[in-house]
């Protein structure tokens, strides 16, 4: 898993809450890979190694790191129902 910091800059810090001590501070867009969650912090890894725990609020998934949608499967309409909607 990777996430994308949209923060303008995020402090990672020791551990999964805002009393552990700041360890490092990324920048806005830089990739991070996923290590663990806890609660609403997530556990990271910068491309140099660097690690740490930073909240989830400024953290986002890219869509276009994941797989391709499969074909929605084929929903039929009850036959006697307009639109196959109860009430239309």
């Amino acid at each position: 898993d990777e996430v994308v910091v949209r923060a303008s800059s995020l402090l990672l810090r020791a551990g999964p809450s805002s009393s552990f001590p700041v360890v490092t501070r990324v920048r806005r867009d830089e990739r991070l890979q996923v290590l663990a969650r806890q609660g609403v912090y997530v556990q990271v890894r910068h491309a140099d190694g660097r690690t740490g725990w930073g909240h989830a609020a400024w953290l986002r998934s890219d869509p276009r790191w994941a797989p391709a949608p499969t074909t929605p499967p084929v929903v039929e309409a009850t036959p006697g129902l307009a639109g196959g909607l109860p009430g239309f």
